[in-house]
């Protein structure tokens, strides 16, 4: 049972590894985000959750506000260079979210960022 603790995490859309060029070194970029319980570790995070034991498909237990959830490891993604705009550990598919309470429906929430890809 590892339990993350003062990390930085992004709750984002299953097609981000598709759409960015972040590269995994383990699972697949269009598949990995698709299950709300699954979970992307960049490889340094990876590491030091699990030292050199390999964590792709190992579980992790994650508390928040007395609940407790367990989530799939289903990438590991190489860590990210220190010229990105991206600064996160891991990554959470958005449709958790969404699988533990209600859409958010509210307009006036701007707490999410959007990126349109274009042709």
């Amino acid at each position: 049972d590892t339990r993350l603790t003062k990390t930085s995490g992004v709750f984002t859309d299953a097609a981000f590894l598709t759409m960015f060029s972040f590269p995994l070194l383990q699972g697949d970029p269009i598949r990995a985000l698709t299950a709300p319980n699954s979970i992307v570790l960049t490889e340094d995070f990876a590491r030091q959750l699990f030292g050199d034991k390999n964590a792709f498909g190992e579980t992790l237990s994650i508390s928040q506000s007395g609940y407790t959830f367990e989530f799939v490891v289903s990438g590991i993604l190489q860590t990210l260079p220190p010229n990105s705009d991206f600064h996160f550990e891991y990554l959470i598919p958005f449709a958790f979210i969404e699988s533990i309470s209600e859409k958010d429906t509210n307009w006036s929430n701007n707490s999410v960022a959007t990126w349109v890809l274009l042709t």
